[in-house]
């Protein structure tokens, strides 16, 4: 098989996308670290090889689709043709030699591979939910290789959990990312490009270290951190308790201050005698004797 004068065989054999090689080997090294034997390496050619018939297949349906046939739908076929031997030979592997019931995951998981390919073929294959479906569908092959080695169905739910949460955290992560980087001006492909800032707060944004304004404005940093430390400090859980201890402190101190002025008035009235200012009531001891 070697590729045409005008279409290099890369193009075909090899699919574009970067993630998917991720959520399709890492089930499929899972299942051979969990389960090692013929059984996981025959699930590990259908599964990778079924990675790689998809994107000679989409080349395929194109063409035929538009009703023309370009260099590439003849190479696209071949390509396809070969993966689907190796997949099927991977299936009749792992068929020979399963020790249990390693069909039902990948049967549980069909729904979500007939949902991927509907959205492939309708082009929306870079949705999210399409993308959540497919890396689900691939996660089945993890516990399908546990099930074949004879091991419990603890162990393959627990494969498919882990990997079905770490597939879906990767995904919204990554959407997120390409959004941080779409707003802030990247534009990756297939994305809408969203507004650009305002004038003013680019204006802002673009103010030199050596304007006159940031020099303005380099004086009061200081005293701007200055008071969120102070505020910060003010508001914290330690001063708060110590405080409230304080407080508390006072109180009891106040509740004896009219016995002990009684006692200690008598014997020498001018060291005790209440003093003029009051700006601080609360903290002088004449202030329940006073009242």
């Amino acid at each position: 098989m070697r590729a045409t004068a005008s279409v290099p065989l890369k193009t075909v054999a090899l699919p574009t996308e970067h993630g998917g090689w991720g959520f399709t080997l890492e089930p499929l090294f899972l299942g051979l670290l969990l389960s090692p034997g013929p059984h996981t390496l025959g699930l590990f050619l259908l599964g990778l090889f079924g990675f790689l018939a998809r994107h000679p297949l989409k080349l395929l349906y194109q063409d035929l689709r538009r009703g023309k046939r370009y260099a590439r739908t003849t190479l696209a076929l071949r390509v396809a043709g070969v993966y689907l031997v190796l997949a099927l030979a991977g299936f009749l592997l792992a068929l020979a030699t399963a020790q249990g019931p390693f069909l039902l995951p990948l049967a549980l998981a069909l729904p979500l591979g007939a949902f991927m390919l509907w959205a492939d073929l309708q082009g929306r294959a870079r949705e999210l939910l399409p993308e959540i479906a497919a890396a689900l569908f691939m996660a089945s092959l993890a516990p399908a290789g546990v099930l074949a080695g004879g091991l419990g169905e603890r162990v393959a739910l627990g494969s498919f959990l882990a990997l079905a949460l770490r597939d879906v955290a990767a995904l919204y992560y990554a959407r997120t990312y390409v959004h941080v980087k779409t707003s802030i001006g990247h534009n990756p492909k297939g994305l809408p490009r969203l507004p650009p800032p305002a004038p003013q707060r680019a204006s802002a944004q673009r103010v030199s270290r050596s304007s006159p304004a940031r020099k303005r404005l380099c004086p009061s940093l200081p005293c701007f951190l200055g008071l969120t430390g102070r505020t910060r400090c003010s508001t914290s859980p330690v001063r708060n308790a110590h405080t409230k201890a304080r407080l508390k402190g006072t109180k009891s101190r106040e509740s004896l201050s009219p016995r002990v002025t009684c006692v200690a008035s008598r014997s020498n009235p001018r060291p005790f005698r209440a003093p003029k200012s009051r700006s601080i009531p609360h903290l002088s001891p004449y202030t329940s004797s006073t009242r």
